[in-house]
């Protein structure tokens, strides 16, 4: 059984056939790199003159040339050429076809399967069980001229006898005839649609197919029949044609942009206490000595608040992080990943049989067994329709990164450090942000103060704007029993 037509990209494809050579080709490199190398013998039909090939890719409608066979050739070559890439790993019809003048008279149809990497070659011999009509008579020979060849009989007949010894005439014409007999040409293959073995039963109807094959009731015309699996999970036996299937497509944004914060300068207001109880007295603000920012190194103020320059306490206001700058935006923006929210794996069968009533001949494997179709399309009753896609078109671009506003910046992680006797290596008191720090006794005179810590810097968003869109290709339908 031939499989049914698939449209879809494999079949925007010409096909480049070299000239029917003689025997001579047979003797050079079986393949060029990028061709498939069709040997081909006509067997019994020597009376072909010419040869239409037809080839398939991956199901699409096939492309057929002819090419004239030389008198008395038995073999040639043929070379498949494929201008737009040579389709490693897709599936290949090719159906040679004899004939003699102008009159099919026998075809035969193969499929490479999957097919391998750099070149491939078939090897067509035609037999009996191949012929269309019958092949016509030879010319007289042994005394005069010999009589023309005799006309191709029809429906398989049995070539028409060779004109007199005395040359008065060609051969008849080829008697009509039925099929002919059925010759074996090995065990039953299961799936090509023949009776091999010539029990009177084709595939999944000969017992012989029954551990390898089975009858699923899906209809293949313009399909694949297949088996849905994990991308993590090898195919079944038998279903060696994959494509993987995705849905539910999201996009995200822009990627690539960073922000660089500015700086942090911590500031406070410091107040001093001339005695121990202005110190204690919370309704004494003290007397204001000096603004000092972070990075300021040990500094002595004057202590105008002081007894001579010694003083009982120490008074900070609320320690403030105002950003010095803006945000600087950095990297490149790019379009965010495209991701799917289901990815599975469909694998097909190369080819399916017959012998089955309304269905298909498929290799025993996991269910559910689907039927795949591009595009929409309705699903028949018993089974369950599910649309997939194959991957994505992506027109979107990004502008130049951008950031926010800087936020978060803080102080709270910074102390002021008092000194003594006018420096600062010796810490008298740590005073954090709207602290006061009172001295018992004598108090301290003139010390040194000092920021400690690492001011907390702030944050900025980055993006980056998006134009264009994504948008899914490769519409695939599944009927799923």
């Amino acid at each position: 059984m031939a499989a049914a037509a698939r449209r879809g990209p494999a079949a925007v494809i010409l096909v480049a056939l070299a000239a029917f050579a003689g025997a001579g080709c047979d003797t050079q490199a079986r393949c060029r790199p990028g061709t498939v190398f069709l040997h081909v013998d006509v067997g019994p039909f020597t009376t072909a003159d010419a040869a239409d090939i037809s080839v398939s890719v991956d199901r699409a409608p096939p492309m057929t040339t002819s090419r004239p066979i030389p008198a008395g050739a038995r073999t040639g070559g043929v070379e498949v050429v494929f201008p737009h890439g040579y389709p490693t790993g897709k599936s290949v019809d090719i159906q040679v076809t004899l004939k003699a003048n102008g009159m099919p008279i026998a075809t035969r149809s193969e499929n490479l399967g999957a097919l391998v990497a750099g070149c491939d070659v078939l090897d067509e011999t035609f037999t009996g069980v191949d012929a269309l009509t019958g092949a016509g008579g030879t010319g007289g020979s042994n005394g005069g001229t010999g009589g023309a060849a005799g006309e191709a009989g029809t429906s398989g007949g049995v070539a028409g006898t060779s004109g007199g010894s005395g040359g008065s005439g060609g051969g008849g014409r080829g008697g009509t005839g039925g099929d002919g007999p059925c010759v074996a040409t090995g065990a039953e293959s299961c799936f090509n649609g023949r009776d091999d073995d010539c029990d009177d039963l084709t595939d999944c109807a000969d017992p012989d197919c029954a551990p390898v094959a089975q009858c699923v009731p899906l209809d293949a015309t313009g399909g694949r029949i297949g088996v849905m699996v994990s991308t993590l999970s090898s195919c079944p036996t038998g279903y060696t044609d994959q494509l993987i299937l995705t849905s539910g497509l999201s996009a995200g944004p822009c990627t690539g942009c960073s922000c660089r914060p500015p700086g942090v300068t911590c500031t406070t207001n410091i107040y001093s206490f001339q005695s121990a109880s202005d110190c204690n007295n919370v309704n004494n603000t003290g007397t204001y000595e000096i603004t000092f920012t972070s990075p300021q190194p040990c500094t002595v103020p004057s202590w105008i608040g002081g007894n001579a320059g010694t003083i009982y306490g120490v008074q900070a206001t609320s320690f403030l992080a105002p950003p010095t700058g803006s945000c600087a935006p950095q990297g490149t923006a790019r379009p965010g990943s495209v991701t799917w929210a289901s990815t599975m794996r469909f694998c097909a069968a190369p080819t399916v049989g017959a012998g089955c009533l309304g269905g298909v001949c498929v290799p025993v494997g996991s269910s559910p067994k689907c039927a795949m179709f591009d595009g929409p399309r309705a699903c028949w009753t018993g089974t369950t329709s599910s649309s997939w896609n194959t991957g994505a078109s992506d027109s979107r671009t990004c502008g130049a990164c951008t950031c926010g506003n800087p936020t978060g910046a803080s102080c709270s992680g910074m102390v002021l450090n008092v000194g003594a006797d006018f420096a600062c290596s010796t810490v008298s008191a740590a005073v954090s942000s709207g602290q006061r720090r009172c001295y018992s006794g004598t108090g301290v005179n003139s010390p040194g103060v000092i920021f400690s810590g690492t001011p907390t810097a702030p944050t900025c968003s980055a993006s980056a704007p998006l134009s264009g869109t994504v948008m899914p290709t490769g519409s695939k339908t599944l009927c799923c029993m």
